[in-house]
């Protein structure tokens, strides 16, 4: 079981409120991310988004997410925190 909760949601997006915090399995996970003390893990969806960010505005992005690195894997000195932001991109339940 995972804990997940959403960076930014789309306007009309109604199955996820800012902030709230979903329980999840793994299955339903399609991205992560961490961003602890600036660094960025994870976040694939969001590095593909950055990519198509002109260059001269991608420090603005990188601003406006709270990122100063990018970084491939887990943190491996330490287990996030509770001052991280633990981010998830996940399936929607069909009904």
């Amino acid at each position: 079981m995972y804990f997940c909760s959403a960076l930014e949601l789309p306007k009309d997006f109604s199955q996820l409120k800012h902030d709230e915090t979903l329980i999840l399995t793994e299955e339903r996970i399609e991205d992560w991310m961490i961003i602890a003390d600036g660094v960025l893990y994870g976040g694939y969806s969001l590095r593909v988004l950055r990519e198509l960010v002109a260059l001269e505005e991608r420090q603005q992005f990188d601003d406006h997410i709270g990122v100063t690195e990018y970084r491939d894997g887990l943190p491996m000195n330490r287990w996030p925190s509770m001052g991280d932001r633990l981010r998830g991109v996940f399936r929607p339940t069909t009904s």
